[in-house]
């Protein structure tokens, strides 16, 4: 999703209907991915949980983790 943000915003010149664009598709992005977390969520349970907490929603991290047992530190 962050590539498409990124495809979104990042441009030389901002015309008013790109900006419109850009500020409705990101809106759209968001909302979509509640629902989708929610979907998720209900399909995979508790799987899905410890997922979630080990891989962030929107944007990927540079690093790792350490992980202490089951827990991340």
């Amino acid at each position: 999703m962050l590539g498409f943000f990124i495809a979104f915003w990042a441009t030389p010149t901002m015309s008013l209907g790109h900006l419109l664009f850009a500020a409705v598709s990101s809106v759209y992005i968001l909302t979509a991915l509640q629902f989708e977390e929610h979907d998720l969520m209900q399909a995979f349970g508790d799987r899905y949980r410890s997922y979630r907490a080990q891989v962030p929603m929107l944007v990927p991290r540079l690093w790792r983790s350490k992980r202490v047992g089951n827990k991340v530190a």
